[in-house]
Order: structure tokens, then C-alpha cells, then sequence
């Protein structure tokens, strides 16, 4: 997964998240499946599937996110930047 800075997708994402923690309700946008259809697959995904990460796939994420964090501290170090990358989790 990347973390890529482009500013008008970052303020819509935080438009998006403020609008989640004030309780602002937006129009349903139209589309082919309902609201209402999708949060009930959301909820039935959550209670009846549950995936496994295969051995191979779990080292793999393993080392894309420790050499992710490797080049963060790396890129920090050298322009001498103070901001900290934070994602969502």
C-alpha cells in the first residue's frame, strides 16, 4: 500500500473523515447498488467471512512495511524535515 501526497485527493479524503465525526449526513450518490444493500454486505462480510493470510503473503507485507518505514526515516534524515507520516489503521 502507498501513501501517495496529492492534495486535492488528501482534502476530499479529510473532508470525507470530518464529515464522518460531525455526523454530516451527504446525499446518496447514485449508483448501482444501494446504501442500505451495501452496509448489509458490509455487515454480513464482517460476521461470516473471514480470510487468511497465507505465510508467504503476511512475510511479504512484513517486509514492504518495515522497508516502507526504512525509506520514511531515511527521506526524513536527509531533506531534514520535521513532519511525521501518518496513515490510517
Amino acid at each position: 500500500m502507498r501513501d501517495i501526497r496529492e492534495e486535492a485527493v488528501d482534502r476530499a479524503i479529510a473532508s470525507h473523515v470530518l464529515g464522518l465525526h460531525m455526523h454530516h449526513q451527504k446525499e446518496e450518490a447514485a449508483g448501482e447498488i444501494s446504501l442500505e444493500i451495501l452496509r448489509k454486505y458490509a455487515c454480513y462480510a464482517k460476521m461470516k467471512c473471514q480470510p487468511k493470510l497465507s505465510e508467504e503473503s503476511c512475510h511479504m507485507l512484513q517486509n514492504m512495511y518495515v522497508t516502507d518505514r526504512a525509506q520514511s526515516k531515511d527521506q526524513r534524515i536527509s531533506k531534514k524535515t520535521n513532519g511525521i507520516p501518518i496513515t490510517v489503521r
